[in-house]
């Protein structure tokens, strides 16, 4: 585990729903990993539902924590519920706990009818769940017309009727650009999760600065995320940017881009 990933995930950790923004480049993926095996050791069984992951970053994920010093039981690594599935075998799946996928659909539907269901004695086929938390990924792309949005609005109206203790919701994102395009974008999202905390890391951050030295004065060994130990003489890891040039080609269509920009602007002025 770098240094800035065991900054992070503490400060995540600590307590309350928080937005983790990490500077593009950084191992976001690893930090959720840290955090969601964490969530997994106390979770005793409650289901943690997972927004927004990218399938290959859903499948890394369940790659690292089935690789854990832990050795989670094969129930509780991710997984994902397909809509195909009848509700009543979807419960069943959310009952064994572990950190579950699906469409925001889905999970909406389904936290509807367990809002819904809620008091009602007669309900059988609904039994009441005691859902540990969220984890959201790349929440920049949410906004008040996503259905994301409405699951955790949905998932904080459950909670709090059901009075389910030490329940969270964490997002995360590395595109710190779109959080600051328009006016307060990143206290908007995060009053529409239901959001307390923001936590930066960026590139230029002391912890985050200290694990991309090249050389320090005391190398050892780093490990991964908690999943797999890399020695490294330097003790460091190397940051690469690179930078495709253009070809003459696409500088043209560049320039012509920019002259129907210009005319378009031109024709929108005079309108």
């Amino acid at each position: 585990m770098l240094h800035y990933e065991k900054t992070a995930a503490t400060e995540i950790l600590r307590g309350g729903n928080s937005l983790a923004v990490f500077s593009r480049g950084l191992d976001l993926g690893s930090l959720v990993a840290i955090v969601a095996a964490e969530k997994l050791l106390l979770s005793e069984g409650r289901p943690i539902l997972a927004l927004n992951f990218p399938k290959t970053v859903f499948q890394r994920l369940g790659r690292l924590l089935a690789t854990h010093p832990a050795k989670f039981p094969i129930h509780l690594l991710p997984r994902h519920v397909s809509s195909s599935v009848s509700a009543v075998e979807r419960f069943e799946v959310y009952g064994c706990g572990g950190i579950i996928a699906a469409t925001p659909r889905t999970l909406a539907v389904d936290l509807l009818t367990a809002v819904s269901h809620l008091g009602d004695h007669e309900a059988k086929k609904v039994p009441t769940l005691s859902f540990l938390g969220i984890l959201i990924y790349n929440a920049h792309e949410i906004s008040e017309h996503r259905s994301e949005t409405f699951v955790t609005r949905l998932f904080r109206e459950y909670v709090g009727r059901c009075e389910l203790e030490d329940t969270f919701i964490h997002a995360f994102s590395d595109a710190a650009p779109a959080l600051c395009r328009g006016f307060h974008s990143a206290e908007k999202l995060m009053r529409l999760l239901g959001l307390e905390r923001l936590l930066l890391y960026p590139r230029f951050h002391v912890d985050v600065v200290t694990s991309l030295e090249h050389k320090t004065e005391n190398p050892q060994s780093y490990v991964d995320g908690g999943y797999g130990t890399h020695s490294s003489s330097s003790a460091g890891i190397e940051l690469l940017e690179l930078h495709q040039p253009m070809t003459a080609l696409m500088k043209a269509i560049q320039d012509e881009i920019l002259v129907l920009m210009r005319s378009c602007f031109f024709e929108l002025r005079r309108s």
